[in-house]
C-alpha cells in the first residue's frame, strides 16, 4: 500500500474515533443537571429590571473576578454568624452554620469581607427536579470561581426533600472537595444527592426568593436565568442577628 495513503486513511480513522467520543460524551451529560459551577446556556433575552415588586436596580455581570491562590486560613474566633445580604430586591439574612460546616463559613467570611460578593448577579434559577435559585459568581456565566475550592462538609443524608426550603448550600463541580464561592439557596422543598455543603438557613427575606423563583425564568425554560434582573449589591457578615428580627 502506498505510503501516503496509509497515512491519509490512519488520519481518518483518528478523526472518525474522535466524533464518535464527543458525541458520546455529549449525550452522557444530557441529564447531569445539578448546582454545578457548569455554565447554564440562557436564550439571548433580556431580563427585567422591575418585574417583582421591590426591586429597583440592575446589575451587570463583571468581566473578570478576583482569585487567590489557596483558602484562606481557619479563624477560629470569628463569632459572625448573621450573612447579610443587601440584594437589588431587598435584604436577606442567612444564620450560617458556623460549628457544623466551619471550613465553608470560613471561606464565605472572607469572600465578604473581600468584597468578591458586592455588585454580583444570581445567574441561575431552576425549576425541574430541583428548586434553587443559584448566585455567587461575579461573572454571571457559572464559571467565575475564587481560584480555590474546598472540601464539601455537613452534607445532608439521602432521602425525600433533604435540601428543604430556605437552605443555603455550597454549589461545587462534579469531583470531591470541589466547593467555591457559588452558592444555591432553596425556595421549594427539594431532593438531591448528599453531595452539598449546607451552610446555613434563610431567616428573613425568603418572601423575595420566592418572588423571583415565581416571576420564572428567561424564555420560559426550566433552568437558567432569572426573568427578573437579582444579585447582591453587598454582603456583609455581623455577629447579632438583625433588630428587626428579635
Amino acid at each position: 500500500m502506498n505510503a501516503n495513503f496509509k497515512r491519509i486513511l490512519t488520519a481518518e480513522i483518528v478523526v472518525a474515533f474522535i466524533v464518535i467520543v464527543v458525541l458520546l460524551a455529549g449525550r452522557g451529560g444530557q441529564n447531569n443537571a445539578t448546582p454545578s459551577r457548569t455554565p447554564v446556556a440562557s436564550p439571548t433575552l433580556t431580563q427585567e429590571s422591575n418585574l417583582v415588586e421591590g426591586c429597583d436596580s440592575t446589575l451587570v455581570s463583571k468581566t473578570s473576578n478576583e482569585q487567590w491562590d489557596s483558602a484562606p486560613g481557619l479563624d477560629i474566633d470569628d463569632e459572625r454568624n448573621y450573612w447579610n445580604l443587601n440584594t437589588n430586591c431587598g435584604e436577606i439574612v442567612i444564620e450560617v452554620f458556623s460549628e457544623d460546616a466551619p471550613i465553608s463559613v470560613n471561606s464565605l467570611r472572607f469572600l465578604t469581607d473581600e468584597e468578591y460578593y458586592d455588585g454580583t448577579p444570581c445567574h441561575r434559577l431552576t425549576d425541574s427536579t430541583f428548586f434553587v435559585i443559584q448566585c455567587g459568581d461575579p461573572l454571571g456565566t457559572g464559571i467565575g470561581n475564587p481560584g480555590y475550592q474546598i472540601m464539601e462538609e455537613n452534607r445532608p443524608t439521602s432521602g425525600a426533600n433533604n435540601y428543604p426550603v430556605g437552605t443555603v448550600a455550597l454549589a461545587k463541580g462534579p469531583q470531591p472537595n470541589s466547593s467555591g464561592a457559588q452558592f444555591f439557596i432553596v425556595y421549594k422543598d427539594t431532593t438531591l444527592g448528599p453531595n452539598y455543603s449546607i451552610v446555613g438557613r434563610v431567616i428573613a427575606g425568603m418572601d423575595i426568593v420566592t418572588a423571583i423563583a415565581d416571576a420564572g425564568i428567561l424564555g420560559g425554560a426550566k433552568d437558567g436565568k432569572p426573568n427578573q434582573n437579582f444579585g447582591i449589591l453587598e454582603a456583609t457578615f455581623s455577629k447579632k442577628k438583625p433588630k428587626a428580627l428579635d
